[in-house]
């Protein structure tokens, strides 16, 4: 009798420590649970931050949006690849309705993000780059130096550009393609007068600046970033006013405290 109580004993603390040892397993399973769940929530909470800090950047890019306009053939296109890679490109398609591409520069401690839009400038296209140069800070107004009626339709796109989003916009002018007045087949009657559309410049408000984006590509990106300084310039200046304008709008408003 006494044996078979042993017995009975052993069966039950044998099982008593496989339940014991099953009790541990879950434990060491939850713990290893609760290890890659902890580990899951940092990686979340790493790339969140990642992300709010990337946008956090991206909201501190200022962007500027320059529209390039004027005639067909003037060389647009290859100012804007002048301006994205300086490099010239030789065989351009013709601009159907509009192109755009972005960049990013830093211009005195402004991390600016520059979108950069070339327009069509043949005539049946003329209606839609109402739609493209609204909202714009920069206008380029971009000539051909061997072609007079490239830059005698200025006019037309700077009236343009007044009667539909006004006249407080940064402005400029180009003349473009200088390295072809030294070739053979060049008609003089047709040159530009350096001196005539500096003036004209100088009449419209604009920054002027002849150029070749295929010789000195690096010259048009100068150019940008003048303009882009300006309208830095303007930004700070119209801020400036606004903050002087609230304070003063603040101390109108405060009401003097009454004695009792």
């Amino acid at each position: 009798m006494k044996e078979k109580d042993s017995d009975s004993d052993n069966e039950k603390e044998n099982d008593n420590n496989e339940k014991e040892k099953e009790k541990e397993k879950e434990k060491e399973i939850e713990k290893e649970k609760m290890k890659e769940k902890i580990k899951k929530n940092k990686t979340k909470k790493i790339k969140k931050k990642k992300d709010n800090n990337k946008g956090q950047e991206e909201d501190k890019n200022i962007k500027i949006k320059v529209i390039l306009l004027g005639e067909s053939k003037v060389g647009k296109t290859c100012l804007i690849n002048a301006f994205l890679n300086k490099e010239f490109i030789q065989n351009t398609l013709l601009t159907l309705e509009y192109s755009f591409v972005k960049k990013n520069i830093e211009i005195d401690q402004n991390n600016c993000e520059i979108h950069l839009w070339d327009t069509a400038g043949q005539e049946r296209f003329r209606s839609l780059s109402k739609i493209y140069i609204k909202g714009a800070q920069i206008i380029i107004f971009v000539y051909d130096v061997k072609d007079k009626k490239s830059f005698t339709e200025l006019p037309f796109w700077v009236k343009y550009v007044e009667d539909y989003i006004g006249n407080d916009v940064i402005k400029g002018v180009v003349g473009n393609k200088i390295d072809l007045l030294f070739t053979d087949n060049i008609n003089d009657d047709e040159i530009v007068d350096k001196q005539e559309a500096k003036d004209y410049a100088n009449q419209i408000g604009a920054l002027f600046q002849e150029t070749s984006a295929k010789e000195n590509p690096e010259s048009f990106c100068s150019f940008v970033e003048d303009l882009v300084k300006q309208f830095l310039g303007k930004l700070k200046e119209t801020n400036e006013k606004e903050d002087i304008y609230k304070l003063k709008q603040e101390k109108k408003g405060a009401k003097k405290s009454k004695c009792c």
